[in-house]
């Protein structure tokens, strides 16, 4: 079959591939695309499988399949990118390739693959918004010891990654997108700049933009109001938005603005934000029990923080008695922000068992685990354990002396002195 017609014989298995790849038989589809790609007669078909056999060997993997291993799923998606780097499924490739690298929480070979995927690609504007995330994330870090020399040069970074990205975008989905990421880039509260948000959002809003890209910029404009003090629009955007779609679509803006009312720099601020949070989560807590578990665990910590910050603690505590964690690994955002409500409950013990499995979930020598171990030694502190307290900064001290560098340096040896001022 194929005699001395090496391409015809290579399209036809590839056929008899991708045949096997529907039927969800990947492990022999791996095995027929594998003669295709590495016969150097076979011609354009080559590229083509290479591309298939990567996304068996994903699926074989995915799937806990037998001999399943991330190794050979890399090795295909490394060969395809080296042997047809210009072949459109390079990027794909890429695109695969730096996924699975950032799963391996290397992140840095990610940003590097994802960077390389040219315009024009159908993957170009995702590995865009996933670089932005990832520098969003980087920045919030940064802010964990507020190194503010540090934290400028990443704003700075991000600001001169998306300029260029909205240089280079083409048509209102790909500029959209890249405004909201700038938008949302701009209500880090602190650094951001508010006003520029905004004027990101209004852009959106006026252009053609998909619905999902004008609810978002509807969604981030009220936390820009919020931050620019605006409070009258943004209690009537907040309202408004109650009325569009399912409640449990705003959570996202929840959290934003939760961070936006626990950073806040005057109480009446916290205060007002805390109104904006409380009116957002009302529906949603009419129906607390016909929510699932995981969302409900998150809008009762939600509106106890909002009672909080709108000074009704009494409430707060009530809202917060038997509440259960969502069933899922919590991520260290919403764990910082349980440990913060115990801290604020005067609940120290509890903020403690939170705080220890935040150190847990962190990378050693990361910012969140030297912000967790703060928030450890604060919380033995103020729950009368003032030796564990200063055995922890001792230790941290004695494996790290710079005890994560920045404000957060400065927090521990405050700390410290309270406990022991002789030293």
């Amino acid at each position: 079959m194929g005699l001395g017609r090496p391409p015809q014989a290579a399209e036809f298995r590839l056929r008899a591939g991708a045949y096997l790849f529907q039927s969800e038989k990947f492990v022999e589809a791996d095995r027929l695309l594998t003669r295709v790609v590495e016969d150097p007669g076979a011609g354009p078909a080559r590229a083509r499988a290479g591309i298939l056999r990567s996304l068996a060997r994903g699926r074989v993997l995915a799937l806990g399949l037998p001999g399943a291993s991330q190794q050979d799923y890399a090795a295909a998606l490394q060969y395809q990118i080296k042997t047809f780097p210009d072949d459109p499924s390079a990027s794909e490739a890429r695109w695969l390739l730096g996924k699975l690298r950032l799963a391996q929480s290397n992140r840095e070979s990610a940003l590097e693959l994802w960077a390389a995927i040219p315009h024009g690609s159908p993957r170009w504007l995702e590995s865009r918004v996933e670089i932005a995330a990832i520098r969003q994330s980087d920045l919030d870090n940064q802010r964990l010891n507020n190194d503010r020399e540090a934290v400028k040069r990443r704003l700075a970074d991000a600001r001169s990654f998306l300029a260029r990205c909205l240089d280079d975008a083409r048509g209102d989905a790909e500029i959209n997108e890249i405004l909201l990421a700038s938008a949302r880039l701009e209500l880090t509260p602190g650094v951001g700049r508010p006003d520029e948000a905004a004027r990101h959002l209004d852009r959106v809003l006026r252009s053609v933009a998909r619905p999902a890209q004008r609810d978002q910029a509807r969604r981030l404009s009220i936390v820009a109001q919020a931050q620019s003090n605006r409070w009258i629009e943004a209690e009537q955007a907040t309202r408004a938005e109650l009325t569009r779609g399912d409640p449990i679509d705003l959570l996202p803006l929840a959290r934003l603005l939760d961070r936006s009312a626990a950073e806040a720099e005057s109480d009446l601020r916290t205060r007002r934000i805390g109104y904006l949070l409380r009116i957002l989560l009302a529906p949603l807590q009419q129906k607390l029990e016909s929510l699932p578990r995981d969302v409900r665990s998150e809008v009762k910590l939600r509106m106890a923080r909002a009672l909080l910050f709108t000074g009704d603690d009494a409430s707060a505590r009530r809202m917060f008695s038997g509440w259960t964690p969502p069933s899922s690994s919590s991520g260290n955002d919403l764990l910082r922000d349980l440990a913060d409500t115990y801290a604020r409950l005067d609940a120290f013990a509890m903020a403690v068992d939170v705080q220890r499995l935040r150190l847990k979930l962190a990378p050693a020598g990361s910012l969140p685990w030297f912000d967790a171990r703060y928030g450890l030694a604060l919380a033995y502190f103020r729950s009368g354990k003032t030796t564990d307290s200063l055995h922890l900064i001792e230790a941290t001290a004695i494996l790290h002396p710079d005890l994560g560098g920045g404000e957060l340096r400065d927090k521990f040896l405050r700390l410290q002195q309270r406990i022991n001022p002789t030293d």
